[in-house]
């Protein structure tokens, strides 16, 4: 594989036309249609997977670049409610330093937990040293996950719905450093 082919593919590529593919959970790799161009000679395709423990994967084949989509990570969760809360409006000054506070003390890297099967109950978080707050998640049945901080009456949508083939192609192309 050389770079330069594998840039062409992705340069190639019309994003928007993309279909097949998958986000059942079968594990099993599922091919992702109108992704390739005579130019590269069918010399790549991208696959999606959603494994059993409820991770979506895409890869390139024939690159060897693989790369895990959704759902979110606990620590971008984390990320994206300490973002929210700083940004919110309605929260009272005094809440948000609360919050700064709690967001401050946590190790991303360590959160566990949390839930993504779609079942519309909140899942906690562990690992978020929450004494007055913690984190739960929730995958809502139509394919949102959310995500909260109890004790601050605070909720964010993360994600509305698994992500599309075409933010699936263009982080297989972030990934691969083109």
């Amino acid at each position: 594989m050389s770079k330069k082919e594998l840039q062409t593919y992705f340069d190639n590529m019309n994003y928007d036309n993309l279909s097949g593919g998958g986000w059942v959970p079968a594990a099993t790799w599922l091919r992702v249609h109108g992704d390739t161009k005579s130019s590269v000679k069918g010399k790549f395709h991208m696959e999606t997977l959603k494994a059993t423990n409820g991770e979506c994967k895409a890869k390139i084949v024939g690159a060897n670049v693989e790369i895990v989509v959704a759902p979110p990570t606990l620590k971008r969760v984390a990320q994206a409610l300490r973002d929210a809360a700083a940004d919110d409006s309605k929260l009272s000054k005094e809440l948000k330093q609360e919050l700064k506070t709690y967001f401050d003390k946590i190790n991303y890297d360590k959160l566990t937990g949390g839930g993504w099967v779609p079942d519309n109950k909140w899942a906690r978080v562990n690992g978020d040293n929450g004494e007055e707050f913690h984190m739960e998640t929730m995958k809502v049945k139509d394919g949102g996950f959310k995500a909260r901080i109890v004790g601050a009456n605070f909720e964010i949508v993360v994600a509305d719905q698994a992500p599309t083939l075409k933010q699936v192609a263009q982080a297989l192309k972030t990934a691969a450093g083109l």
